[in-house]
């Protein structure tokens, strides 16, 4: 168990030495992935940013994750889940109109401007993954801006997630793959929300910083 993001942004950072002072950017996830991140930049003496993300409500269920946005309308959707609770269409674009709305609110809240990705190493970061639909979708949106090498670190997330996901990037780095898993914060001592005005923060210093 860890203690708090902060923790885990530690025992992650020993994790990837390698890229300390290296020609590569940490990019955390909204809102919880950014403090994991921050740490692991500042102890890597790496650049910070973030990949905003927005998850894809079920009708009537809304922490029921039917698939993802993220910058630049990229999309994914679990189909399997979309056709199992027959999902409709009407319903399908007003949450996508919805949630990518919010993804451009936030883009501009937290100062991200269209940076070059192109060949450079990316570590992608989050807080813990469930089912891995909000990653899934930063993924497939940097491999579209067409990076480099692309590292997906995380403290922790389910056995069947890891498998999944670390066929779509060149490395993935989880600390902890419990078998029982109900729900990230059950894995930290703290878990408190994080806000956006916290996220806002973190990268004005950093960019101040730098």
């Amino acid at each position: 168990m860890f203690i708090d993001r902060v923790d885990a942004g530690v025992l992650l950072a020993k994790k990837l030495l390698k890229f300390r002072g290296k020609s590569a950017a940490v990019l955390g996830i909204p809102n919880g992935g950014v403090i994991v991140a921050k740490t692991i930049s500042d102890k890597l003496n790496l650049k910070l940013g973030v990949v905003v993300t927005k998850k894809l409500s079920a009708p009537g269920q809304p922490e029921l994750a039917i698939g993802a946005i993220g910058p630049e309308g990229v999309l994914i959707l679990d189909k399997d889940v979309v056709n199992e609770l027959g999902v409709e269409g009407d319903y399908l674009e007003r949450e996508v109109k919805k949630k990518t709305d919010k993804v451009v609110q936030r883009l501009i809240k937290f100062g991200v401007k269209d940076r070059k990705f192109a060949k450079k190493t990316i570590i992608l970061v989050d807080d813990g993954i469930a089912t891995g639909s909000t990653c899934e979708v930063a993924v497939k949106y940097l491999r579209k801006k067409k990076v480099g090498r692309l590292i997906l670190a995380v403290p922790v997330a389910p056995e069947d997630t890891v498998q999944r996901l670390s066929k779509l990037v060149d490395e993935m780095v989880v600390l902890y793959k419990p078998h029982s898993f109900s729900a990230v914060g059950q894995f930290y001592k703290e878990f408190d929300q994080v806000t956006d005005e916290e996220v806002e923060r973190i990268l004005k210093n950093k960019r101040t910083k730098d």
